[in-house]
């Protein structure tokens, strides 16, 4: 009887220790599924440019006063007014406005400099808009959302006096922080956000409006009409390597100080000490039903991440090293 029951025990052990192993294996397995997703440039099913808007030559500013400006382009990157009928060209240079919006074609990559003290690259075949941006040099504050509708950004955000001030919505999810390294990519349907070393954000369902906190090189997700999926941490090496293919000159960026980023501003192309218009209190971004605590406006905020020393101009330095050369 005893010996059966050894048998027994050793039987469940065995049975046990092959589930284990399985179990992790998908889990790796699901996790490396979604680091390829995080890589890879996606085609979109659809125009991304709008059938209506057309290209042209040249380049008309904006309304009000510019947010920031195109810091280098490689291969083809179109930039377009709200309500705007043409799209121009994106060149060195170029400012952006509040209301534009930006788009990559395939193997592309555009990278900008924000006034908001950060800077950001998006990858090819990429869809945002600049929602809003509003910086206060007097008090260091900051205001900020940006909607990828397809495709891939990648930020440096550099931490000011507010609690978390810059969002990424895509269609599924809400990325918020205070100050962060990170990328996201949404192919519409699903939504992954990625974090660099010492860098951590706010991730939140647009669905569901539950929000988890993605620690230091860590990965997350969001399927629409779900919750995000358990952070996965991937390890700096990794992550590392992942920055560096996905946005090799992100760390290169140089702050431009430009306009003061005020919806009331200054002349376009001055930076001047004058008062700042006032910003209308809405909430864009929120999810309808969403409790204290969730993004965009949380009561338990993303607090105290330590971010990459990013002066004013010299360029930011994360704690990730750049490709030797373009791999996408």
């Amino acid at each position: 009887m005893k010996q059966k029951n050894r048998l027994w025990l050793s039987l469940m052990a065995f049975f046990y220790a092959m589930l284990l192993s399985a179990t992790i294996s998908l889990a790796n397995n699901d996790v490396q599924e979604i680091v390829n997703f995080l890589q890879s440039e996606i085609k979109p099913s659809g125009l991304l440019l709008p059938a209506d808007v057309t290209i042209v030559n040249g380049f008309k500013p904006g309304t009000g006063t510019a947010v920031g400006e195109v810091y280098q382009v490689h291969g083809t990157a179109l930039v377009y007014h709200q309500c705007a009928k043409e799209a121009y060209k994106a060149t060195e240079g170029m400012k952006l406005y509040n209301d534009d919006t930006l788009i990559t074609r395939a193997k592309s990559r555009l990278n900008v400099s924000m006034y908001d003290k950060s800077v950001m690259t998006l990858a090819g075949q990429s869809k945002l808009k600049i929602n809003r941006s509003i910086y206060d040099s007097q008090n260091d504050t900051r205001d900020t959302e940006l909607e990828l509708a397809f495709g891939q950004v990648s930020s440096i955000v550099q931490k000011v006096n507010s609690s978390p001030n810059y969002r990424i919505k895509t269609p599924t999810a809400i990325a918020s922080v205070r100050g962060t390294v990170f990328t996201v990519r949404t192919n519409g349907t699903k939504s992954v956000a990625l974090t660099g070393s010492n860098s951590k954000l706010s991730w939140q369902s647009r669905s569901t409006g539950k929000s988890v906190t993605v620690k230091p090189n860590s990965i997350s997700w969001v399927q629409v009409g779900e919750n995000p999926g358990k952070p996965q941490n991937v390890g700096a090496e990794k992550s590392s390597k992942i920055f560096s293919k996905i946005a090799p000159e992100l760390n290169e960026i140089k702050i431009v100080a430009g306009e003061v980023s005020s919806e009331e501003g200054e002349k376009k192309g001055e930076v001047e000490d004058e008062e700042e218009g006032e910003v209308e209190d809405e909430k864009e971004g929120e999810v309808e039903g969403e409790e204290e605590g969730d993004v965009p406006e949380p009561t338990d905020p993303v607090t105290e991440p330590i971010v990459p020393v990013m002066p004013t101009p010299p360029p930011v330095t994360p704690n990730f090293v750049p490709a030797s050369s373009d791999t996408l």
